[in-house]
């Protein structure tokens, strides 16, 4: 265990020929060893868990799971290598294995985490721990280095519903360089049976609607005896978008909305059709946007 010189190591004493060079470079020594075991000190190196138990040597480690296995627990931090006092972090070795640090297990080297309650490792997720006697106490544990993910979508919604707030009636509404393509529904290129809703945001009997990630929807099967229309639909409680179905009739209607949905665009098809498009062509399939602005 390094430790620093104890106070008046290096004081010159009434009889220097009790403070020899060994002495002083013994102290040194010892002065370094002990910096290099505080956070930064050192490069961080990795540590096994082995029946629960790690030993730190120095400020920083990785911690991994035993065997490589895809989930272990960390029960225990052996403190022979650090003094009382000393701050320990560790960070997750790999993102496909998960370490679980267990609140207060029993037994040396326990450890006490924030809100009394076990803490799920999490990739460029640090977690301090200073030793506190027989303890190793949870100072903090830290977002990502880079962003944490669930900020990050959170301080989004928030955004989108600022932007949402500006209309006077539930509806769709643009956001970021979406604009009014904002939750759009168009033909593929070149057309098919398929369509692509765009990202974008809405407000669905005042609740915030949020679509991230332009997706093209499944093929369409086209009618066999009479003329279809479908529609897509926005639910805003599964946040999902997907194809209600109508009925084939001579003079078709568009399906009912249930509870919670709002209409994108309609799709009109015709028997025999080959593709769907963004205009009425004849023939073929063709959509109908029904998107209704609030703030655009």
């Amino acid at each position: 265990m390094a430790t620093f010189p104890a106070a008046g190591t290096f004081e010159v004493p009434s009889d220097r020929t009790t403070f020899t060079v060994y002495d002083f470079a013994d102290a040194q020594e010892a002065f370094l060893a002990s910096c290099k075991q505080l956070p930064g000190g050192a490069a961080v190196s990795e540590l096994t868990i082995s029946g629960g138990i790690i030993v730190p040597t120095s400020g920083a480690h990785t911690v991994d799971t035993e065997l490589d296995a895809l989930a272990d627990e960390l029960t225990n931090i052996q403190y022979t290598n650090l003094p009382d006092g000393r701050l320990l972090i560790l960070w997750l070795e790999d993102s496909t294995r998960v370490v679980t640090l267990k609140h207060m297990a029993g037994g040396i080297g326990q450890i006490y985490l924030a809100g009394a309650a076990d803490y799920e490792m999490s990739y460029r997720r640090p977690i301090v721990l200073q030793r506190i006697g027989s303890l190793w106490v949870e100072v903090i544990h830290g977002a990502y280095t880079d962003r944490d993910d669930d900020q990050d979508a959170q301080l989004n919604r928030v955004e989108w519903a600022l932007r949402a707030l500006v209309g006077d009636a539930d509806g769709v509404f643009a956001y970021g360089t979406v604009g009014k393509g904002s939750l759009g529904v168009t033909a593929t290129s070149p057309a098919s049976m398929q369509v692509t809703v765009s990202e974008g945001g809405a407000l669905i009997d005042g609740v915030l609607f949020v679509y991230e990630t332009t997706t093209t929807l499944a093929a369409f099967v086209a009618p066999t005896t009479h003329p279809r229309i479908d529609i897509i639909v926005a639910n805003r409680t599964t946040q999902t978008v997907y194809v209600r179905t109508g009925a084939e009739a001579a003079s078709p209607s568009a399906p009912a909305l249930a509870t919670g949905e709002m209409t994108l665009a309609e799709v009109y098809h015709r028997v025999g059709e080959t593709a769907i498009y963004d205009a009425d062509t004849s023939g073929e399939g063709y959509l109908t946007d029904r998107r209704s602005f609030a703030n655009a």
